[in-house]
């Protein structure tokens, strides 16, 4: 990444956290690429580039608009 890549994307994601999510995504993009190449690996496809990545970080959804309950409790009242 160079320093023209970067005025680029600063340019494009004014939002700090816009930012860093692009270049976190940049990082995990340039060592998955890294480590498919030192394993000998086919590219990551457009098909499905998360589901095929070395590197991927699983993220989990979660719907909000509904409430979680746990197992009941039983023991020290908190």
């Amino acid at each position: 990444m160079n320093e023209d890549n970067i005025k680029k994307l600063v340019e494009k994601y004014p939002n700090d956290m816009e930012l860093g999510s692009k270049v976190r995504e940049m990082y995990w993009n340039h060592r998955d690429e890294q480590y498919r190449e030192l394993l000998d690996l086919p590219s990551a496809t457009t098909n499905n580039p998360k589901g095929t990545s070395v590197t991927s970080q699983v993220k989990i959804e979660y719907d909000t608009t509904k409430a979680y309950i746990s197992a009941r409790h039983i023991g020290f009242p908190f």
